[in-house]
């Protein structure tokens, strides 16, 4: 259970009598709000919704209900056809942690400058509730672990030099040269030099 206020933020007068009257937040809550909140703005306002920016840290467990939320949350906007994305893909280098441990944030892509990691839960998860929409035929072979999936993903977008500085790549582009690569582990770094050397004069 949470505090009103927390829940509804400024807000909160519109459904508690009191800022810290308790609120029960579960499955059943999340849903009804959607179709409360979201939903029904959309369809007494005749306007398009959408949900930017929604995740769960990696530091909260999935004993502690993180992947049963995101699951929950994903496949409701779904089911009523609300557009909306994850926060974060990749976030700076984050010195010092270690890939195998939860102590990450929203990011998908862990990176402390040396290893490169990938939240594989929650990249399952969202692979899996989106490839379920009707506006995202699923994939043809179920077989295929999410890591290639993302990479496919990553070489088929119009990726810019600027954003495999930071991945993989140690330093800057000067004159045309395209620095080393950090971690032979990282299997963006191929990719991310090969465009590279394609695309900067």
């Amino acid at each position: 259970d949470f505090v009103c206020s927390d829940v509804y933020d400024t807000w909160w007068d519109q459904y508690c009598a009191q800022p810290k009257e308790w609120v029960h937040v579960d499955e059943n809550w999340l849903r009804l709000t959607m179709r409360q909140v979201a939903a029904r703005m959309r369809s007494e306002h005749a306007i398009p919704v959408y949900v930017n920016q929604w995740g769960v840290k990696g530091e909260v467990l999935p004993s502690r209900g993180r992947l049963k939320y995101a699951s929950c949350l994903l496949s409701e906007m779904l089911r009523l056809n609300i557009s909306n994305s994850y926060w974060i893909w990749r976030s700076q280098h984050k010195p010092g942690r270690s890939l195998d441990l939860p102590v990450w944030g929203f990011e998908l892509l862990h990176t402390n400058g040396v290893e490169v990691g990938f939240d594989d839960d929650m990249l399952a998860l969202l692979h899996a509730g989106f490839a379920s929409s009707p506006a995202i035929p699923p994939p043809t072979h179920h077989d295929v672990p999410v890591r290639d999936v993302m990479l496919a993903t990553v070489a088929n977008s119009n990726i810019q030099p600027v954003e495999c500085h930071g991945w993989c790549i140690d330093g800057s582009i000067r004159e045309g040269e395209v620095s080393v690569c950090k971690s032979s582990k990282c299997w963006l770094c191929k990719f991310c030099k090969n465009h590279l050397q394609k695309n900067v004069q």
